[in-house]
C-alpha cells in the first residue's frame, strides 16, 4: 500500500506535512490545510485536511485524528469566478467610455479610468465618496435624475442613450 503522503502533490507536501508534524509535535493544537492529492483515477484533486492532536494523561501528544474533505468542485468555482471578475474588469476597463457603477443612493461604487480621466479625480476618491449627480452639469440634471428614476423603477421609456454635460471634480465643463 503506498502512504499517503506519496499522493500529495510535489508542490504542495513541505507545507501539508509541516502542518501534520506541527501538530503532532505539539506546537499547535490543531491545523487545517489545502492542498492537492493524487486521485486514484490519476487526477489531482484538492483536499482539505484537518487534524487535531490526542494527548495523553502527561499533556505529549500522542496521536492525531482528522479528516480529508474533497474541496475540488469548490477550488474550480473560486477559479472560475475569479475568470470571471477579470474578464468584467476587463470590459469594464477597455469599453473606450467612460463608465460607473451606483448604487441606489447615487453613491459611485466603481468607475473606469476613462471616468478617472473625465472626473479629474483618482477612482480611490470617488469610489464611495462622490455621486453621480456631482459630476452632471446643473442644466441636464433634472433630466438625468428622471432618467435614472424611471430605469430604477422600470417605469415608462428610457433612451440607451443620450447626451448631457459631464464637469468634473472642480467644476469645469
Amino acid at each position: 500500500a503506498q502512504d499517503w503522503t506519496e499522493r500529495i502533490h510535489p508542490e504542495d507536501k513541505d507545507a501539508v506535512l509541516k502542518a501534520n508534524m506541527a501538530c503532532v509535535g505539539g506546537e499547535v493544537e490543531q491545523f487545517a490545510v489545502e492542498y492537492r492529492m493524487r486521485h486514484k483515477d490519476g487526477s489531482w484533486r484538492w483536499i482539505l485536511g484537518r487534524g487535531a492532536g490526542l494527548q495523553d494523561a502527561d499533556g505529549k501528544t500522542h496521536r492525531m485524528a482528522g479528516t480529508h474533505t474533497d474541496i475540488t468542485a469548490h477550488k474550480q468555482a473560486e477559479e472560475e469566478l475569479r475568470r470571471s471578475a477579470q474578464y468584467y474588469r476587463s470590459l469594464f476597463e477597455n469599453t473606450g467610455l467612460a463608465t460607473i457603477i451606483f448604487e441606489r443612493n447615487g453613491i459611485i461604487r466603481e468607475c473606469n479610468s476613462q471616468f478617472e480621466v473625465l472626473s479629474g479625480l483618482p477612482n480611490s476618491e470617488t469610489e464611495g465618496n462622490w455621486r453621480w449627480t456631482d459630476f452632471i452639469a446643473r442644466h441636464d440634471l433634472d433630466r438625468m435624475k428622471a432618467y435614472n428614476e424611471r430605469r430604477l423603477n422600470g417605469k415608462g421609456d428610457v433612451p440607451s442613450e443620450y447626451d448631457f454635460q459631464l464637469i468634473d471634480a472642480s467644476g469645469k465643463k
